[in-house]
């Protein structure tokens, strides 16, 4: 397709300060990628080319397209976090850090705290009765910063951490940028690293968080003029996760503007409702979008529906006849709001036998009771995994710290190995909750006519899960329950424990992916599009959620809706239930 005219300015000027406002459908990506060319095409130097992308899914596409359009590239394609990564490789001795560095996630930054104090405890049992809750140290922040420590132990547990860290070679992501700014004040080297920029450009800036805006702003402060800056305030849905739409406003005021103003994606009812939706937000940038997808049919249904139930079963026989009629099953989406609204549907979807595949984003994959349910099948599967053993066993039992140091001095036994002995002659409560669950465990190894998923909800019901490990948490028990129904849904697709496990650390991919409809949160849509998208309960308090009804700022909940529509290329389906209020934004369209 021929770029237009808002396309070829965004891609041939080059210099200065300069903002593009990029709406869904514009083509944005595609820009970034042409403008990178045309620099190639103009003899800049490739190394000299910096791309910040938000995302390492996105990084990969556009290296990707560059390396087909290219073949193999100087160019720099990086998150924040890989340039800073980057950076600290190279000057790594200035600030006296490991030039190889291994990244820890929060569950691997516990238990190397933990790993500390017992290291610690070990090597001097004076503090034996001042052992701490490693999680709330962890959510204080405070093994972050030593001078805010008060007892000797603590300080002592820090220096202990940070030992064990730089033995190791471990970073957490904080650590990260907080190297990346150890090195950008110095000027001496922040002037060095400018010298490899000539020009700089920056995807998704409205999700900018402050710590990236100094970023850019100091380089900016040692001589990079060349700063081209590519957002859209009306998808701005990350306030949670510290994204500020200020700053890309910010930087929009002080440069030159250029505004991408054609939507090839939707058919022209769908941009009208969504325009008129996102016009009662306040602080935007204003553009009037013009539809300019060529597909010759479209609508926007709103549907109302007595209950879940009967929205449930109206989706699934529409789906049916969407298939009917020609479509691809990886072209429809089921959006909603909150997990627990997948329940109905999915037991709808599975009643018509309907494959589906849930998509989550990287962080439900993380939450601690996502990876507790994981640790089981894993144990399932192999029980000589380590990590799946500690983190089930720390559910099930809490350990004396005696236990703990115990179990820290038998180094020549793997961990399973290592509890059997603690317990072999004990006969309390715990011990005899441990034989029990090692009792079950072999039980069901040895069980070959019950498949994962019902041998995973054995456990978890046999070992009370929900009362003594979920603590009966509503939050707690929808996400496994979504979990729950993905691991449904690769059973009813034939896909074995070991394959599905794989899948999961490479990412949401499987062997039947175009054969299922995809279910999602509308965050989780956020860059994705769809023939066919459904909008799951479109009530108040639901969308927009009843904690930004009850702070009176609805905003942000009204920019994820608009994000939810613009997923939609030909057909949406607005649905929500007469038990409840509908939204407020079905009557702003």
């Amino acid at each position: 397709m021929e770029l237009n005219k808002e396309q070829k300015e965004a891609i041939e000027k080059t210099d200065g300060k300069i903002s593009v406002v990029a709406g869904p459908g514009s083509g944005k990506t595609r820009v970034l990628i042409e403008r990178v060319l045309n620099l190639i095409k103009m003899g800049k130097p490739q190394s000299k080319i910096l791309l910040i992308t938000f995302t390492n899914k996105v990084r990969e596409e556009i290296i990707e397209r560059l390396f087909n359009e290219i073949g193999e590239n100087d160019v720099k394609i990086h998150t924040f976090h890989s340039f800073a990564s980057e950076i600290i490789k190279k000057y790594f001795k200035e600030i006296n850090v490991n030039k190889n560095l291994k990244i820890l996630d929060e569950d691997d930054l516990k238990l190397l705290i933990l790993e500390s104090q017992y290291a610690l405890i070990s090597e001097n049992e004076i503090f034996k009765n001042e052992a701490i809750d490693i999680d709330e140290f962890i959510k204080s922040g405070l093994y972050k910063n030593k001078l805010s420590l008060k007892s000797v132990f603590t300080k002592k547990l820090v220096d202990k951490f940070n030992l064990l860290k730089s033995e190791n070679n471990y970073s957490t992501y904080d650590d990260l940028i907080e190297s990346l700014f150890l090195i950008l004040k110095k000027v001496k080297l922040r002037n060095q690293i400018v010298k490899t920029i000539d020009y700089l450009m920056i995807d998704e800036c409205q999700d900018l968080n402050e710590e990236q805006y100094v970023i850019v702003e100091l380089l900016e402060k040692s001589g990079l003029k060349n700063i081209f800056m590519v957002g859209d305030l009306d998808q701005s849905i990350y306030a949670w996760r510290g994204a500020r739409p200020n700053l890309f406003l910010n930087f929009y005021n002080n440069s030159y503007q250029i505004k991408l103003k054609n939507n090839y994606r939707s058919h022209k009812d769908i941009i009208e409702i969504a325009k008129k939706l996102i016009s009662f937000n306040d602080d935007r940038i204003h553009i009037d979008y013009a539809a300019k997808a060529e597909h010759k049919e479209g609508s926007v249904q709103v549907l109302d529906h007595v209950n879940n139930d009967m929205q449930s079963k109206y989706i699934s026989e529409e789906i049916l006849n969407i298939f009917r009629k020609g479509e691809k099953p990886n072209d429809i989406a089921i959006l909603f709001r909150m997990n627990y609204q997948a329940k109905t549907i999915i037991n709808e979807l599975i009643i018509n036998k309907i494959y589906y595949k849930i998509y989550n984003e990287k962080e439900f994959y993380a939450k601690k009771e996502i990876k507790d349910v994981i640790s089981l099948l894993k144990i399932l599967n192999d029980d000589s995994d380590l990590i799946s053993w500690r983190r089930t066993i720390d559910n099930l039992i809490k350990l004396s710290l005696d236990d703990n140091l115990y179990i820290y001095r038998l180094k020549e036994k793997n961990f399973k190995d290592k509890i059997e002995l603690l317990f072999l002659n004990k006969e309390e409560d715990e011990a005899q909750i441990f034989k029990r669950f090692l009792n079950i465990i072999n039980d069901l190894q040895k069980n070959q006519s019950l498949n994962y998923l019902e041998k995973t909800l054995l456990l978890l019901k046999e070992l009370k899960y929900k009362k003594l490990v979920f603590h009966n948490n509503n939050e707690i028990i929808d996400n496994v329950d979504l979990f729950l129904a993905e691991v449904k849904s690769s059973i009813m697709r034939k896909i074995s424990l070991d394959e599905f496990l794989l899948n999961l650390g490479l990412g949401n991919n499987d062997k039947d992916d175009e054969k299922c409809i995809k279910l999602m949160s509308i965050h989780s849509a956020k860059g994705l599009e769809f023939n066919q998208v459904f909008i799951l309960n479109v009530n108040q308090g639901i969308i927009p959620h009843k904690h930004s009804i009850e702070t009176s700022d609805i905003s942000e909940e009204r920019r994820l809706m608009y994000v939810g529509i613009t997923r939609a290329k030909k057909h949406l389906y607005l649905n929500y239930t007469t038990d409840k209020e509908k939204s407020i934004f079905l009557d702003e369209i």
